[in-house]
């Protein structure tokens, strides 16, 4: 690990970042990532309007939520359990 986060670095641990589980020190270095790379300040925005629209889904039972013939298709490629 480099002092300093890499764009790629900081794509694997956005989720930490942003749930707060990550330790002040790497938060702090993160956010200098981030204060230096507007690519990462775009994909961090992207990320975060992302997680707002899954949130605002709610609960979803993808049993009901897939078209019939989607949900036909995806049980077949299931393996089959053993007898």
């Amino acid at each position: 690990m480099t002092p300093m986060f890499t764009c790629r670095e900081l794509v694997e641990e956005l989720r930490e970042y942003l749930d707060g589980e990550m330790p002040w020190y790497r938060r702090w270095l993160l956010g200098l990532h981030l204060l230096l790379c507007s690519a990462c300040r775009a994909y961090l925005a992207s990320y975060q309007a992302t997680r707002r629209l899954v949130k605002g889904l709610g609960d979803v039972d993808a049993r009901t939520a897939l078209p019939e013939d989607l949900s036909v298709r995806l049980h077949a490629t299931l393996p089959r359990p053993e007898k």
